[in-house]
């Protein structure tokens, strides 16, 4: 099956097309879902472009799980863009029991036409008639409640988040 997906790529922005294993020939444990919106953040996905991220110019210590002094160069590499998507459960492997065919689910991925994702890959499965797109404000959402939390506020402290 081909997917077109939003690439970047020596900070050029394009839509590449690529091929994906055939959604009837997935493994028990994964998913086939079909993207019906997607999320790209703005400053990361601008630092990737622009060559800032430092995954894109550190070597990380997958052991110790933080990024190294060693320079490497991933800038010439093609680098898909986004952050979440939302789509609708198209097939399922054998072992997946917690979801079901036509269940919406939010995942973290790049803006993309299409995945195959393991069931543990699922933040979670959107309630029906429930207003879809506000759940892709999930992880800019996440990481505003992880900064009032870090900044330590005290009860009777006001707190803005912009959008």
């Amino acid at each position: 099956m081909i997917i077109k997906k939003l690439v970047t790529k020596k900070g050029k922005i394009f839509l590449l097309e690529e091929k994906i294993s055939d959604f009837k020939d997935i493994e028990d444990e994964e998913i086939f879902v079909h993207t019906k919106f997607s999320t790209c953040k703005h400053g990361t996905e601008d630092w990737i472009i622009k060559n800032k991220a430092h995954w894109l110019k550190f070597k990380r210590d997958k052991e110790g799980n933080y990024f190294t002094k060693q320079k490497i160069n991933n800038f010439n590499k093609t680098s898909t863009l986004g952050n979440m998507f939302i789509g609708k459960i198209i097939t399922k492997g054998k072992k997946v029991t917690n979801y079901k065919l036509n269940d919406l689910v939010l995942c973290y991925g790049g803006a993309q036409d299409a995945h195959v994702i393991n069931q543990s890959s699922i933040v979670l499965k959107i309630p029906e008639k429930s207003n879809i797109l506000n759940y892709l404000l999930f992880d800019p959402m996440e990481f505003s409640i992880g900064a009032i939390r870090d900044a330590s506020l005290k009860d009777r402290k006001s707190t803005r988040l912009n959008s």
